[in-house]
C-alpha cells in the first residue's frame, strides 16, 4: 500500500477533527489522511463538504521497451517502472457547497472521470449504480425532511436497480419480437422495481419479480456465459448494460460477439422463454399469479460464541445515522443537533462464563427490522433523563 508504514498520519487527521470549528479547519485536518476514505462536513453554518482521501501513486504511462502501461495490472518489478509520486490533495475528488445542495456516496466511484477505482464491485458499479436512485431521491425535493431522510434509505433498500435499467430492454424485445403470454408481460409491467412484501407473508407480492429475475439469470447464460466464468456474474451488470445499450452506450466495446449474430431483441426474448420453462417446472403449474419468490434472508456474520441474528434482506448500511444541524442565523450555541441511529444487533456481543449475552446484544434489532430508530443524546440532562 502507498501508506505503508505511514498510517499515523490518517489518525493525526482524525483526531484534529475533533477541534475543528469551521469547513476550513476540517479541510486542513482531512488533508493529512492517507489511507482511502470518503469524508463529509456539515455545519451550522451551512457549508457542507465532500473529500476523497488517500494517497493514489502516479503511474508512468510508459514503461520497460516504451510499452503503454494498463494500468488495471501490476507494474512489472524491475525498478523500471516505478511511480512518479503521490497525487496531490488539491487534485483529489472534494468541493464545497454544490449547487445541487447535496453530496451523495454509496461506495461508488467519487467522480465518474476518476481512474483510480480498485475493481468493479457490488449492485451496477458503472452507470446504473445505487448512488443513481440516491440522487433522483434527493433531488425530488429541496425542502428534505428528517423523515424524508429515513424514506430515502427505506427505499433504496428495497430498490431493485437490475429492474430499473434492465426491464425497459426487456419490454421493448417483447413488443419488437412478439410471441410472450399477455399475463407475463401484465406481469412485468406492473412491477415496480421494488422488493414488497405488503402482507407480511414472507414471499415478494409481485410474479413480475420472480419472472424478471429468472429471465436475467437467463439471458446472462444466453449472451455472457460462453465468454465469462459463471463465478464473475456478480460482477458482470455493467458490462450487460452496455451490450444492451449498443451503440448508445458511453462505453464502446472492442468485442462484438457477444450475441454470437443473433439480434439482441431475439436473445432478450429466447432468454425470456427459457425462464418461463423454467419456472412453470419450478413451481409446477403455468398459472403465474402462483409464480412468488420467498422473501430473502441474510443473517450478520457469527463471531465468537454469540449467535446472529436472521433478518429478510435490506440493502442497507449496519450502521445508519441521521443528523440535523441548526443554522447559527436561528439558533444559539446551547442549541443541540438532532440525531438518530440504530445499530443491530446491538452495541454489546459479550458473552459471560455462563453464556448469557449482554443485554445489549440485541436490543437493537428489532428497531432496525422495522425502520426506527433511537434518539442520539447530545446533553447531561438528556442522558440522566
Amino acid at each position: 500500500m502507498t501508506f505503508w508504514k505511514e498510517e499515523h498520519h490518517t489518525l493525526e487527521g482524525v483526531m484534529s477533527f475533533q477541534q475543528c470549528h469551521n469547513i476550513t479547519e476540517f479541510e486542513q485536518g482531512v488533508s493529512k489522511i492517507v489511507s482511502s476514505h470518503n469524508w463529509f462536513w456539515v455545519d451550522r453554518n451551512g457549508d457542507v463538504g465532500y473529500y476523497h482521501l488517500g494517497w493514489y501513486p502516479i503511474r508512468p504511462k510508459y514503461g520497460l521497451f516504451h510499452r503503454l502501461i494498463d494500468k488495471r495490472f501490476p507494474l512489472i518489478g524491475t525498478g523500471k517502472e516505478e511511480w512518479l509520486g503521490i497525487v496531490p490533495f488539491s487534485e483529489l475528488p472534494q468541493g464545497r457547497n454544490p449547487e445541487s445542495g447535496f453530496y451523495e456516496n454509496w461506495n461508488n466511484k467519487p467522480r465518474a472521470d476518476w481512474p483510480y477505482s480498485e475493481a468493479e464491485t457490488g449492485q451496477l458499479w458503472g452507470e446504473g449504480h445505487i448512488v443513481v436512485r440516491i440522487q433522483e431521491l434527493l433531488a425530488a425535493d429541496d425542502s428534505i425532511t428528517f423523515d424524508d431522510m429515513i424514506e430515502i434509505c427505506r427505499n433504496v433498500a428495497y430498490h431493485d436497480a437490475y429492474g430499473t435499467y434492465f426491464k425497459p430492454f426487456l419490454l421493448d424485445a417483447i413488443s419488437h419480437v412478439g410471441g410472450i403470454p399477455s399475463d407475463v408481460v401484465t406481469a412485468l409491467e406492473t412491477w415496480d422495481c421494488y422488493l414488497n412484501d405488503k402482507n407480511g407473508d414472507e414471499f415478494y407480492d409481485d410474479p413480475g419479480y420472480t419472472i424478471f429475475t429468472a429471465w436475467y439469470d437467463a439471458v446472462f447464460t444466453k449472451i455472457l456465459a460462453d465468454e465469462l466464468s459463471p463465478i464473475v456474474k456478480d460482477y458482470s451488470y455493467s458490462l450487460l448494460l452496455h451490450i444492451f445499450q449498443a451503440n448508445n452506450s458511453k462505453l464502446h466495446l472492442r468485442y462484438h460477439n457477444y450475441l454470437d449474430g443473433v439480434p439482441l431483441d431475439t436473445a432478450i426474448v429466447n432468454a425470456l422463454h427459457d425462464a418461463l420453462t423454467t419456472l412453470s417446472a419450478r413451481f409446477g403449474t403455468t398459472n403465474i399469479s402462483a409464480w412468488l419468490s420467498p422473501v430473502s434472508m441474510v443473517d450478520f456474520t457469527e463471531l465468537g460464541a454469540l449467535s446472529s441474528p436472521v433478518m429478510p434482506y435490506m440493502n442497507r448500511g449496519t450502521y445508519n445515522q441521521i443528523a440535523e444541524l441548526p443554522r447559527w442565523l436561528n439558533s444559539t450555541n446551547s442549541t443541540p443537533p438532532i440525531a438518530a441511529n440504530v445499530l443491530p444487533p446491538g452495541q454489546s456481543g459479550f458473552v459471560d462464563s455462563f453464556g448469557t449475552p449482554n443485554p445489549h446484544a440485541y436490543d437493537q434489532f428489532n428497531l432496525y427490522t422495522s425502520w426506527q430508530f433511537k434518539p442520539m443524546l447530545f446533553t447531561i440532562n438528556d442522558i440522566r433523563s
